[in-house]
């Protein structure tokens, strides 16, 4: 890689190395709010690390169309984000509990401007149109449980958000893999 990308990809390995460790203490023992809070700080770290990185490999391709790709992929990390916000929201103390539902709304606009860009990209097939619709479906499920994460089926919330936002995550690999299909068939 050439010194810039390869000092983003140092940063993004950085990031990754706490959160791993955090994860790993956290299969072995339920963690405590103020460890969940921690972990969120550090996925938030990786998160603007991976960012970084995508966006200068994207620039440094030279290769325009490469955008629906990383689109779709980062469509797949809002899913996860959107649903790690929801589900800290119901776990955390009050004010950080506000600050993660503050977040999953920008996530939730952002993913839904995003999702939008992909339905009007012209690069596109029957295969591609047919997930993007499946997508939207699963879409529209996740935000409504959203919603039913608290009151007296709160667990049943979680357990739908979780569900969905698996299934959507799923739709976003596959996605992903028609665009670089299609990509490649385009470019030779």
């Amino acid at each position: 890689l050439p010194p810039a990308p390869a000092a983003l990809l140092a940063e993004v390995r950085a990031a990754w190395q706490p959160l791993q460790q955090a994860t790993a203490v956290a299969t072995h023992t339920p963690p405590s709010p103020a460890q969940l809070h921690a972990a969120d700080a550090m996925a938030e770290r990786l998160l603007a690390a991976a960012e970084a990185l995508t966006a200068a490999l994207e620039d440094g391709s030279g290769r325009g169309p490469m955008h629906v790709v990383n689109r779709s992929g980062r469509l797949r990390m809002r899913v996860q984000r959107l649903a790690k916000q929801a589900l800290l929201a119901g776990l955390l103390p009050a004010a950080q509990a506000r600050a993660q539902a503050e977040g999953a709304a920008q996530t939730l606009q952002a993913f839904e401007a995003a999702l939008a860009e992909l339905e009007q990209a012209p690069l596109s097939s029957d295969a591609i149109r047919a997930v993007l619709a499946q997508s939207r479906g699963q879409w529209q499920r996740l935000r409504d449980s959203l919603g039913r994460g608290d009151g007296p089926d709160a667990a049943a919330g979680r357990a739908a958000i979780v569900r969905e936002s698996e299934a959507l995550a799923d739709s976003f690999d596959q996605l992903t893999q028609l665009y670089e299909h299609s990509m490649q068939v385009l470019l030779g």
